[in-house]
C-alpha cells in the first residue's frame, strides 16, 4: 500500500490531499453548473451549498441588501461545499492510509 499511496505518511499531507481533492471536486461542480451540464440526478451533489445559500438568502428580510446577499450566499455555498467534500476526502484518505505503529508495545 505504501507504493500506491506514498504521500500520506503524516496528518499534514492527508489534510493537503483532502483540500486538493475538495478543491478539484468543487471546481468541476462549479464548471458543470456554469456550463448548464447538470442533470437532475446530479443536483444532490450541490445540496450543502444550496442549503447555505438559502440560509443566507433568508437573511434578506432582516435588513441586508438583496444584491449583496446573492454574492454572500454564493460564498457561503462554495464554503459549505468545500467543507463537505474536504471531510469526505479526508475520511476516505484516512480509511485507506497505511497503518503505522499498530502493534502494541511490550509491557515488562
Amino acid at each position: 500500500m505504501r507504493e500506491l499511496w506514498p504521500p500520506t505518511y503524516d496528518d499534514f499531507s492527508v489534510r493537503g490531499w483532502a483540500a486538493a481533492l475538495s478543491g478539484s471536486v468543487n471546481l468541476i461542480l462549479g464548471l458543470l453548473l456554469y456550463l448548464h451540464r447538470v442533470g437532475f440526478e446530479l443536483l444532490f451533489l450541490y445540496l450543502p451549498g444550496f442549503f447555505a445559500y438559502m440560509f443566507v438568502y433568508s437573511l434578506a428580510n432582516h435588513g441586508i441588501e438583496v444584491a449583496s446577499v446573492s454574492r454572500l450566499g454564493l460564498v457561503a455555498a462554495v464554503i459549505a461545499n468545500f467543507a463537505l467534500y474536504y471531510f469526505v476526502a479526508w475520511w476516505l484518505i484516512r480509511a485507506f492510509r497505511p497503518a503505522t505503529n499498530w502493534w502494541p508495545a511490550k509491557h515488562s
